[in-house]
């Protein structure tokens, strides 16, 4: 089974308890710091964008093998924190990349649905989506998923929820 922790950074502290591993999407040269009682903590800076503009940093396919290969050694025995500056774009996104890659064969359409089942505001990152759906093979299905569930509904930062799957 597997938990994803979705926070905007304001509610890192409120949540921290409930997870040993966190993983924070922060803008580059605005990196959190790691919570006492975290085994381990992540840091991957890049901005909230969908594609390359000047001055700012797209996310990345190394960040997203970075991402995995921390997801893969972290055993999923507690849930996993994951926070960006508003808990809307790039943690959701990486919460869906993070249970596509327990389960790549599930209906990438049904998680998404869960996703904005749990958080209406919700609304992925492309490019992080995009980055995941070729580094597992997915062949266009968690994109498109994404696609379908369309922007989230306007807010100034996202609720904190757990999206819990089980492959």
């Amino acid at each position: 089974m597997t938990h994803f922790l979705i926070t905007p950074l304001s509610a890192v502290e409120a949540h921290r308890h409930k997870a040993k591993h966190m993983v924070s999407f922060c803008a580059p040269g605005k990196g959190a710091e790691q919570p006492s009682g975290m085994d381990h903590h992540l840091i991957l800076e890049f901005n909230d964008i969908d594609r390359p503009l000047s001055g700012l940093l797209e996310p990345q396919r190394h960040h997203l093998e970075r991402y995995f290969e921390t997801l893969t050694s972290w055993g999923r025995q507690t849930p996993v924190l994951l926070h960006c500056w508003m808990g809307i774009s790039r943690s959701t996104a990486a919460a869906l990349a993070g249970a596509a890659l327990f389960d790549p064969a599930q209906d990438m359409t049904t998680l998404a649905k869960e996703l904005r089942r749990l958080s209406p505001v919700a609304t992925p990152n492309p490019l992080v989506i995009r980055h995941a759906d070729e580094i597992l093979g997915l062949a266009g299905r968690l994109v498109e998923a994404v696609h379908a569930i369309g922007r989230g509904a306007q807010a100034y930062e996202g609720v904190p929820f757990t999206l819990v799957h089980t492959p």
